[in-house]
């Protein structure tokens, strides 16, 4: 069973479906891993909607691997809903879906936060 964290693209393209790189790990670690993977991905180069599926294998995904995946994204966009409709997650494990999904929505966040406190806005 896949489980997904989404909202409506409003764009009529096709999205784009990639899968998160991995290796020997079950958990998924580390700001310098989560550009990795960006780079990897090949993020930069994709325009619309872009479907990331988090293979069977990932047990977890912390908030710093989140910030290294998306923090490009994370800097321009207004808000989470902003985040949600460029990016769905898709979690082909569903003894962890809940908690990758919440990773995932935690890790943004913090993303939108900090971007504010560095710019000197409120959050």
């Amino acid at each position: 069973m896949t489980t997904t964290a989404t909202r409506p693209a409003e764009e009529s393209s096709s999205p784009v479906c990639v899968c998160l790189p991995v290796d020997d790990r079950r958990n998924l670690v580390g700001r310098e891993a989560g550009m990795a993977a960006r780079r990897a991905l090949k993020l930069d180069g994709i325009e619309g909607h872009v479907i990331i599926e988090v293979p069977e294998v990932i047990m977890s995904i912390t908030s710093s691997y989140i910030l290294g995946l998306f923090g490009p994204d994370l800097q321009s966009m207004p808000d989470l809903d902003s985040f949600l409709r460029r990016y769905s997650i898709q979690v082909e494990n569903s003894d962890c879906a809940h908690h990758i999904l919440l990773a995932f929505i935690r890790g943004a966040q913090r993303g939108l936060m900090d971007r504010g406190l560095e710019s000197g806005k409120a959050a």
